[in-house]
């Protein structure tokens, strides 16, 4: 897929719906499943709504591992800051509570839902942020 193109959707998407996760060589844009910040070490916050520039940066310091097939960019407004990160796509709901877990996340995204939820502690029920949901 063309970056231009990926980043004019992306960016489209941050307008419309305030954030997007959306595959750096496909463009592929999940609708079921959860969303899942897998490399807290590489998150970039930024201020203001991202530009073409800065997601062009993000995925040029990140092709790494946004390189690799299992991995999207994810781009969210939490408060008044805009966050950008690594995004890995789980279709089980414990699956990618282990892995946000693994990954020292408090919350994971529903692409079903459109719905933040909290990750919970799936041995003792806890719950690490007010957004838990019993699956």
């Amino acid at each position: 897929m063309d970056w231009l193109i990926m980043l004019h959707h992306a960016l489209q998407a941050c307008e419309e719906h305030g954030g997007v996760t959306i595959h750096v060589n496909s463009g592929h844009q999940p609708n079921t499943g959860f969303g899942v910040s897998t490399h807290k070490e590489r998150e970039r916050i930024l201020a203001d709504r991202p530009t073409g520039e800065d997601l062009l940066a993000y995925i040029k310091d990140n092709l790494d591992l946004l390189g690799e097939p299992q991995n999207y960019l994810g781009v969210w407004k939490e408060g008044s800051d805009w966050y950008l990160d690594v995004t890995q796509v789980e279709f089980g709901h414990l699956a990618a509570m282990d892995l946000a877990r693994d990954n020292h996340q408090l919350s994971i995204y529903s692409f079903d839902t459109h719905r933040v939820l909290g990750v919970m502690d799936t041995r003792g029920g806890n719950c690490y942020q007010e957004h838990c949901e019993e699956k």
